[in-house]
């Protein structure tokens, strides 16, 4: 199946050139900064740290470096090969969670089931784009499956990996970190009855090491900014609210997924998950811990960014957020496919016990004829997964890129013609599509990609002052803004946006700048020393 899924995401990026969305263009400077020998650096302010994840692009950076591919070439095309982690990694954690065949349909269910109308940021699946959220999943999956092991085996040395796993985790993305972190204080706090020098020890190992490993990313930002966040946007984007949670709940897989639900839950009771008469914790009470603690942890982060993301669009007072509650929705759909399989499982023993003669010991759920109503399912949402958002719309969105010949000249010549550490004022979405992710600095971010420890509206607010002094001759003030950022380019486009950024530069100005590069709709401009 993995094969199967490796194959069609493979046709819809194998001969593109430019990433489909403005995620990767963000993430394409990271890694830009990366090939500049500038790791660490934020790749679009001058003089800050880097905020965002760095796992993801120092990996692109070094496909990049190896192949000698361009990095928007990389970006467009790789995705469906870092990505195979994801379902690799799924299929592990489900077959330690579930018994043979069950896995191989919660794998069915990941690959082939989710909404096809829907993009895989908001849905755990394999995806032919290989943006960080989707990246992250195959670590997540590995470091819940290493700390499944470390609760069955009791051993140090799996504290550790797993330790290790989740400071890679945190690494390449922050949700599923928090999910983790949330399921070891869950599993800690279960397992404090019966084990609890233990459960604290596993605590500390796996925290103090991930920590170590997390220092590289970490350390920078408490000694830069002492984790102090000054813009919210970013963390408070909400781009679903309870309509789509109910929507993506119209499913087949939220069907069967309901059923799991029940019959994971009945089986719980009768089972005795917390086994607080077995302090020795057997692989069964184990798997139903992680399961347990993995679902939990998921709906309560979800639930939290749901309540302040109500909240805040009421006008209400709020609590803060670390991330957009859509990431959380992500690895709850994870959870879904697991209960998919586990409801699939109960329908065919319901079935089964009613239609036959055999009794409900002998009934054959862990054999092949699970495949069979697994088969019908998944042909029942293939049509639809070949014409999906992803496979179609987003190809689209990629070659319509491809032949914006303006925006591309420009993104090559500032590659070739600029340092990094040059300065260009431009309009906030081109800052980021164009200069940013050519690793050059530039005043101001799109809010949704500034630095979350940087002032937002005081970047804003300058960058529409210099545009304005530009507009009206004010060379006083433009001299003394571009002598703060360090401008040393301007960018003019005839469709920037704000309109503010729209301007003709007025002649008074015009012996402080020289023309660097002209097409059709972008003009580049040097400034000149006074």
């Amino acid at each position: 199946m993995i094969v199967v899924a490796f194959k069609l995401a493979l046709n819809v990026t194998h001969d593109l050139r430019c990433p489909c969305e403005i995620d990767f263009y963000r993430d394409m400077g990271g890694a830009q900064s990366v090939l500049d020998g500038r790791f660490g650096e934020d790749p679009a302010y001058l003089g800050h740290v880097n905020w965002f994840n760095p796992i993801q692009p120092t990996l692109f950076a070094a496909i990049s470096y190896v192949t000698e591919l361009p990095l928007a070439e990389v970006y467009a095309s790789w995705g469906p090969i870092l990505n195979l982690l994801g379902p690799i990694a799924f299929f592990l954690l489900a077959r330690m969670l579930l018994d043979r065949w069950i896995a191989v349909a919660a794998l069915a269910a990941y690959l082939f089931m989710s909404n096809p109308t829907v993009p895989s940021w908001f849905q755990a699946t394999y995806s032919p784009w290989a943006w960080p959220m989707d990246f992250a999943q195959g670590f997540f999956y590995l470091t819940v499956a290493s700390c499944l092991q470390a609760l069955r085996t009791g051993q140090l040395r799996w504290e550790i990996i797993t330790g290790v796993m989740l400071g890679i985790t945190f690494l390449t993305h922050t949700a599923p970190t928090l999910i983790i972190v949330g399921m070891m204080f869950l599993l800690t706090l279960i397992r404090l009855r019966g084990q609890g020098w233990r459960a604290l020890r596993t605590l500390f190992v796996v925290g103090t090491v991930s920590l170590i490993v997390s220092l590289p990313y970490l350390a920078p930002l408490l000694a830069k900014y002492r984790m102090h966040v000054l813009n919210t946007a970013p963390s408070e984007y909400a781009p679903i609210g309870g309509k789509f949670v109910l929507y993506n709940l119209l499913t087949l897989r939220a069907l069967f997924a309901g059923i799991g639900l029940v019959a994971w839950i009945y089986d719980l009771s009768v089972k005795h998950w917390m086994s607080r008469n077995d302090p020795k914790s057997t692989p069964e009470t184990v798997r139903r811990q992680i399961m347990g603690t993995m679902l939990l942890s998921s709906m309560i982060l979800f639930g939290y960014g749901m309540v302040a993301q109500y909240l805040q669009q009421r006008g209400l007072p709020y609590p803060p957020r670390v991330l957009p509650t859509y990431h959380f929705h992500l690895y709850l759909k994870a959870v879904e496919s697991l209960l998919f399989a586990v409801g699939l499982a109960a329908v065919v023993r319901y079935v089964w016990t009613r239609w036959s003669s055999h009794s409900e010991e002998r009934i054959p759920v862990d054999t092949p004829v699970i495949l069979v109503p697994l088969f019908v399912c998944v042909g029942l949402m293939f049509p639809g997964y070949l014409t999906g958002i992803e496979r179609v719309q987003f190809r689209e969105f990629s070659k319509s890129i491809e032949a914006e010949t303006d925006r591309q000249a420009l993104y090559h010549w500032i590659l070739a013609e600029t340092t990094p550490t040059d300065v260009f004022l431009a309009d906030p979405l081109m800052s980021v599509l164009v200069v940013a992710a050519a690793d050059r600095k530039v005043v101001c971010m799109d809010e949704q990609y500034s630095n979350i420890y940087t002032n937002y509206h005081e970047r804003f607010a300058d960058m529409e002052r210099l545009y304005g002094a530009v507009a009206i001759g004010d060379q006083s003030l433009f001299d003394e803004l571009a002598e703060v950022y360090q401008v040393k380019y301007i960018v003019f486009a005839d469709d920037a946006k704000p309109t503010t950024c729209r301007v003709t530069p007025n002649m008074r100005l015009s012996h402080r700048f020289a023309r660097a590069f002209t097409s059709d709709k972008y003009t580049v401009v040097r400034v000149l020393p006074r």
